[in-house]
C-alpha cells in the first residue's frame, strides 16, 4: 500500500483540516471531502458485513475523519456509526454502544506495544490498497466508568481502554497522533467523540 492510493492523500494541508492538533506529530489530515468520499467507498465495499461482530455496523461516511503520516504511506480513517453521539455514552447502561469503524493503511492498533495480527482484524481492498478494519464500541463498567472497546473478528474485545471526560467543543470525531517516534514507528492515537469523551490507543506502523 502506497501513498496516493487514498484519493489524493498527498494534497496540500491548506484544505479544510479535520484533525485536532495536527502540529503535534508529522501528520497530514484528510481534507473532509476526500475522507467522506473514501469512507463512502469503504461502506459500499463492506456493505456493513462484519462476520462475528458483536453489533450491526451502519457507517456514516459523511462524518468520517482521518490522517496520514506525511513521510510514510500509512494512515487511519475513522467512520462513525450512524447517529452515534456523546450523549449515548453519557447515558451509560450495560448495553454495548457501537461507535464506528477504524480503518488503517499500514498502521494498526498495538495492544502491549505489538501491532494486531492480520488474522485478528477485518480486511478489505479498495482502490488497490489492502486495508485493516477494527470496530469500536463503548460501554459502562460495573463501577460506572465508561470504556472504549476495540473489536476484531471475535466477539471478545481485543483491547479495552478508559474514556476520559473532556470539554472540547462539539466536533463529532477528533483524531490526534501524539508522541509519534519515527525510530520505533509507534505513537498514541487520541480518539475524541463529540468533544466530550476521549480515549488513548497505542498504534504502530506496520509497513
Amino acid at each position: 500500500m502506497r501513498r496516493g492510493r487514498w484519493y489524493g492523500l498527498t494534497v496540500a494541508v491548506g484544505v479544510t483540516a479535520i484533525l485536532v492538533g495536527v502540529a503535534r506529530a508529522n501528520i497530514q489530515p484528510f481534507p473532509a471531502e476526500l475522507a467522506h468520499e473514501y469512507a463512502g467507498g469503504l461502506a459500499e465495499a463492506t456493505e456493513g458485513d462484519f462476520e462475528g461482530a458483536p453489533f450491526k455496523v451502519e457507517m456514516d461516511p459523511d462524518q468520517a475523519a482521518g490522517f496520514a503520516l506525511e513521510d510514510m504511506a500509512a494512515g487511519m480513517l475513522f467512520i462513525p456509526q450512524a447517529k452515534v453521539s456523546a450523549d449515548q455514552i453519557k447515558a451509560g447502561g450495560d448495553k454495548l454502544i457501537p461507535i464506528g469503524a477504524l480503518v488503517s493503511l499500514s498502521m494498526d492498533v498495538a495492544p502491549k506495544d505489538q501491532a494486531l495480527k492480520v488474522e485478528q482484524v477485518y480486511t478489505t481492498e479498495l482502490d488497490g490498497a489492502a486495508l485493516h478494519i477494527v470496530l469500536l464500541a463503548a460501554r459502562e463498567t460495573e463501577d460506572g466508568k465508561r470504556v472504549l472497546e476495540v473489536y476484531g473478528k471475535d466477539k471478545t474485545p481485543l483491547l479495552t481502554v478508559p474514556f476520559e471526560a473532556v470539554d472540547e467543543g462539539s466536533m463529532l470525531v477528533g483524531l490526534d497522533l501524539m508522541d509519534y517516534d519515527a525510530n520505533t514507528n509507534k505513537g498514541d492515537l487520541l480518539f475524541t467523540l463529540g468533544g466530550k469523551y476521549r480515549a488513548q490507543l497505542r498504534i504502530a506502523v506496520t509497513e
